[in-house]
């Protein structure tokens, strides 16, 4: 009896450390939803967004400057020069959009000789782009600076009769309304004339009824035009 009653403790004790063995173990173990005993670490971090292109840019500004926020868009400005490109001339094609988008806000914010400036770089960059034409024209007009604005009008017109640029309300009618006045304010009411029968093909200078002078008739015939 003392064997058998023996031999059932030390089965029990057996039994006992067995079961304390997997009770250690099952703690040491990972928890199946622990994430690998990760929980504690931080999260990974994420990787920086992308670098905007510089079209990218130059598209941002025009919303900016179009929806009335000349601050936000002079800021987005001078964001686009750390995109220049050191193997590339800054007067590269490329480059066109931007100096022309700073040239306008220049302009918007009255800063008129800048604004000539960046219109000339963006010329410069491609001497086809007509918008920037558009508005070295249009500033030089509101220097005064006459013969200058109809260099740059005719030019602009010369480009491209289907001139829709996006911002500004600008169509070629305005582009004509441009050298209409230039033209009027530069003595030449012939070719002012012109423009504005390109507009309004039925006018004559005095039928329209501003005023019996020929020429101020012409002179509000083109503030009516005017948007």
């Amino acid at each position: 009896m003392n064997n058998t009653s023996t031999s059932k403790r030390i089965i029990t004790l057996i039994m006992i450390l067995l079961c304390c063995v997997f009770v250690i173990l099952g703690c040491a173990m990972p928890s199946s939803s622990g994430g690998g005993g990760d929980d504690d670490d931080p999260p990974p971090t994420p990787p920086p967004p992308p670098t905007p292109t510089l079209s990218e840019m130059v598209d941002s500004t025009w919303d900016a400057y179009n929806a009335g926020d000349l601050v936000k868009a002079r800021s987005l400005v001078f964001e686009t020069d750390n995109l220049y490109d050191p193997n590339l001339n800054n007067l590269d094609k490329i480059y066109a959009p931007y100096w022309n988008v700073s040239a306008w806000i220049y302009a918007a914010n009255g800063e008129l000789f800048s604004a000539l400036l960046h219109f000339s770089y963006a010329i410069d960059s491609d001497s086809t782009f007509m918008d920037a034409y558009v508005g070295e024209a249009n500033v030089y007009l509101l220097r005064d600076q006459y013969a200058e604005a109809i260099n740059s009008g005719v030019i602009a017109v010369g480009l491209d009769a289907g001139y829709s640029p996006g911002h500004d309300g600008l169509s070629i009618t305005q582009v004509r309304l441009i050298l209409a006045q230039a033209y009027l304010y530069n003595g030449d009411i012939t070719n002012s004339l012109l423009y504005v029968n390109q507009i309004d093909p039925s006018y004559s200078p005095g039928d329209a009824g501003y005023d019996p002078d020929p020429n101020t008739d012409l002179f509000m015939k083109i503030q009516a035009l005017i948007p």
